[in-house]
């Protein structure tokens, strides 16, 4: 199909065939009337990650910064979150029974105003929300996060999921029939009936029924094994990461900008330089070469200093001093403004 856009699209939902909604980068909204998709207005130009509406004139949008905007049928409006920090997912049992999930945690829309949820659980970062109905709801997030609600309490459940790999996306045709996936090929299952699960062949290989949550490891090739490893206790400090490249701030190089296994960033040279990246041909534009995405904590100069924030890449330079403020550090920067008689000492490579 045509979009009309070649911005990144990271979330969709629909009330029905001819009525779809997709959201991506840099505030992107693209409407599909049934024949052709078109560009919305949406007021924002931070990136969006989810969406979902209780019809076709109730639909809300989560993303970057704490983002949240609503539709109601005729243009899309911004909503106070209530929190600074991404959120990743939203899902709702009515117009006023909304949750939205991300790095800061759970929040919930009454109807009238968006507010924090209270768990009761150690906090976790979550990445997305799904539920059967108001009573019966998932939230999934990092390190295996797994959180239950029933339309009273929270159930911490992350111990009998058996990864600590970061789950992505959670669905199910019921809430005894809930699927969760994630980093590593990681498939989760909860309830019954027994999963069944097809690898990259055509052979499939059936779990053995199991009464709580079923861990699947799935590789590239034909061997499909379930898991009994039961989650060490839980910390109660968050685990947060700003730029949602499934590398915890606590241990990126460059919590700010994505560089992580499976989110990057387009480096200098690059066609779209500075953009969310999956691959170098996500950096490219048309039949260009000009893409490199830094992927997996990427560091040139091995100054613990990741290259897509590093003011001088390939020059070490840990305390990353810019004597003229003109982005380039003091070791790479031919005018740097700084020795001589200027008063002002430069950084030394390292």
């Amino acid at each position: 199909m045509t979009s009309g856009t070649t911005q990144w699209l990271q979330g969709v939902w629909g009330s029905s065939g001819s009525d779809v909604f997709a959201v991506g980068s840099s505030g992107q909204i693209t409407h599909y009337s049934g024949t052709s998709w078109s560009a919305m207005s949406s007021g924002t130009t931070q990136d969006l990650r989810g969406v979902w509406g209780s019809s076709g004139s109730d639909v809300f949008a989560v993303g970057q910064s704490g983002t949240i905007l609503h539709y109601n049928g005729t243009s899309w409006s911004a909503m106070t979150s209530g929190t600074t920090y991404l959120l990743f997912g939203v899902w709702g049992s009515s117009s006023s029974d909304v949750f939205a999930a991300g790095i800061a945690g759970i929040f919930h829309y009454d109807g009238s105003s968006w507010s924090p949820v209270t768990t009761g659980a150690p906090y976790y970062s979550f990445s997305t929300v799904w539920g059967s109905s108001g009573s019966d709801v998932f939230v999934v997030g990092y390190s295996g996060a797994v959180l239950h609600y029933n339309g009273s309490t929270w159930t911490d459940m992350s111990s009998a999921s058996g990864t600590t790999q970061h789950l992505w996306a959670v669905w199910g045709s019921s809430g005894s029939d809930v699927f969760a996936v994630g980093s590593g090929g990681t498939i989760l299952h909860y309830g019954e009936p027994a999963l069944t699960t097809s690898s990259s062949s055509s052979s499939t290989t059936t779990v053995p029924s199991v009464s709580s949550t079923t861990t699947v490891a799935v590789s590239s090739t034909t061997t499909v094994q379930p898991t009994t490893t039961v989650l060490p206790t839980t910390s109660t400090t968050a685990i947060i990461d700003s730029d949602a490249d499934g590398i915890p701030d606590s241990e990126d190089n460059c919590p700010n900008k994505p560089n992580g296994p499976e989110l990057g960033t387009c480096m200098s040279g690059s066609d779209k330089v500075g953009e969310t990246c999956h691959s170098d041909a996500d950096c490219v534009i048309g039949c260009s070469t000009n893409g490199k995405c830094s992927l997996n904590q990427e560091d040139t100069d091995n100054d613990d200093v990741g290259d897509v924030c590093d003011n001088c890449p390939t020059a070490c330079n840990t305390e990353q001093k810019d004597a003229d403020n003109d982005g380039l550090g003091d070791v790479c920067d031919t005018d740097p403004g700084c020795g001589g008689c200027s008063g002002i000492q430069c950084e030394q490579q390292c």
